[in-house]
């Protein structure tokens, strides 16, 4: 009967090693997930920026045109 009582503890402990395992594994996640929304948000920032810049860019360049359609007439 002995066995079997050391052999419960040490199953009980196992387990409650692995149940902090498994709360641990949980945080990092949730801190995995909010860096990645992070991310993302910088991302979409960049990504605004530079199609900013593009509109931009195509803006000077029809202006240009204009321009210089208007010098050769």
């Amino acid at each position: 009967m002995k066995d079997i009582l050391d052999q419960k503890i040490i199953l009980q402990d196992s387990l409650i090693d692995l149940l902090h395992i498994s709360v641990e594994l949980k945080k990092l996640t949730i801190k995995v997930d909010e860096r990645i929304v992070k991310i993302e948000e910088k991302m979409k920032d960049c990504d605004k920026i530079i199609s900013d810049f593009e509109k931009d860019i195509e803006k000077e360049m029809l202006d240009d045109q204009k321009k210089n359609i208007k010098i050769c007439k």
